[in-house]
């Protein structure tokens, strides 16, 4: 969404109004929320002795693990401000991301794995039938 709004800027700043491209709706297709997990507690201190070296290092990983997993996630902030950027510019706004009863790695080549992830998957479309319904109805106006 941003590189469409910075292409159509950059466009009507050189007289090209005409080529930009408007945004008529957005479709966010997500790779599926996994499980919450519990974090045991995060314990960040001076180390006194080596088993305490220890214990700082797994903290350290706890801490690190945290950090990437907040960083990569597909929900949350990231879609809200994609959301709201749309209400704001009166555009609708479409979210498909099952919730997955386990962590699928992107390479995963176990079928019982994947499979449960396509059901799963398949689920959730059809408890937000309508929707897919409501954006089907939507899609159908626009030329592309």
């Amino acid at each position: 969404m941003t590189e469409i709004h910075e292409y159509n800027m950059a466009l009507r700043s050189v007289g090209r109004e005409a080529d930009a491209i408007p945004v008529s709706a957005v479709v966010s297709l997500g790779t599926g929320m996994i499980p919450v997990t519990e974090l045991k507690e995060i314990d960040v201190f001076r180390p006194d002795s080596l088993f305490d070296a220890a214990k700082l290092a797994y903290g350290i990983s706890a801490i690190g693990n945290l950090l990437v997993d907040q960083a990569t996630a597909s929900d949350g902030r990231v879609v809200d401000r994609a959301r709201a950027w749309c209400s704001m510019i009166g555009v609708p706004y479409f979210r498909f991301n099952p919730q997955l009863s386990a962590d699928i790695a992107m390479d995963e080549k176990n079928d019982l794995k994947l499979i449960n992830m396509l059901w799963e998957a398949k689920a959730y479309m059809h408890a937000n039938r309508s929707k897919v319904i409501e954006m089907i109805n939507l899609l159908k106006y626009f030329t592309f």
